[in-house]
């Protein structure tokens, strides 16, 4: 029920592009669109954000996961940060989007950046929620 539903705070939209060689990727597309690329969490971690529209944010996955395959490769990330225990907000999150009818189809899990789940829509596409801290923003 939708009165059940915690609001969120200012939920954002962009897309996640796996990559091997995200700081070439991103260079590409930063190209294309007319803009810089910036370093984000990390070093295999590059972003670009064109004005007025959704940035594109390229990763190389952990050396413990594989890249994604390229039917899931560009997929929704949605974030929000918080000024509490990111995985425990995330965990309430995700137990949200369950509630609508999502599936986990990656664990909730703690990252150097904060906490991130992957999931599968209704329909079964994949979308990534990620939950910083407010502290490291």
């Amino acid at each position: 029920m939708l009165s059940d539903v915690v609001v969120p705070n200012a939920v954002t939209l962009s897309w996640v592009i796996p990559s091997d060689h995200p700081q070439e990727l991103a260079a590409f597309y930063a190209g294309l669109l007319g803009e810089t690329p910036r370093a984000g969490f990390s070093p295999s971690h590059w972003l670009v954000s064109p004005q007025g529209m959704p940035s594109l944010q390229f990763y190389r996955p952990s050396s413990t996961r594989e890249l994604p395959s390229k039917g899931r490769a560009w997929s929704p990330c949605l974030a929000q940060t918080t000024d509490r225990d990111t995985l425990a907000a995330l965990e309430r999150w995700c137990d949200q989007a369950q509630q609508q009818g999502a599936a986990v189809l990656e664990p909730a899990r703690l990252e150097s950046f904060g906490a991130e789940c992957w999931m599968v829509d209704p329909e079964r596409n994949a979308f990534l929620l990620l939950m910083t801290s407010k502290r490291s923003a």
